[in-house]
């Protein structure tokens, strides 16, 4: 898939696409948010094709407004197919997360909002990831 696909979103494509060669030595991640019907998803499907395409692991969550009371339920959902590779973090990282997602006890992390209020809840988001690869 390319931005000849996405009519009215060249623009777009080309900056989620230049976050693309980015993450090969920064990483990075992508939130694209918006009042439904404006082509969203169509939009992060045309760049998770492209970064796979490329190579790159792609993530994907959908955060569910009858999950926004569950802490860290989001993480939880994106990290599923990846956090048998919690191993590779560095240990305060990797006690902060599993302590986060329930998998291990201990003192909660600290909450931080990575969403403003008017997207919690709602939308796609994709990230790419990744440490042999992005």
């Amino acid at each position: 898939m390319g931005a000849q696909t996405l009519v009215g979103r060249e623009t777009e494509f080309a900056e989620l696409e230049a976050g693309l060669r980015r993450a090969v030595e920064h990483g990075g991640a992508f939130l694209i948010t918006g009042p439904p019907g404006i082509g969203k998803t169509t939009l992060l499907n045309a760049v998770a094709a492209e970064a796979r395409s490329r190579g790159y692991n792609t993530l994907a969550v959908t955060g569910l407004e009858c999950e926004a009371e569950f802490p860290y339920g989001g993480l939880h959902q994106l990290l599923q197919t990846v956090i048998a590779s919690v191993d590779k973090l560095a240990p305060p990282q990797k006690a902060a997360l599993l302590t986060a997602l329930g998998m291990t006890a201990g003192p909660a992390p600290e909450a931080i909002d990575f969403l403003p209020p008017s997207s919690a809840g709602h939308g796609n988001r994709r990230v790419a990831y990744g440490a042999d690869r992005p």
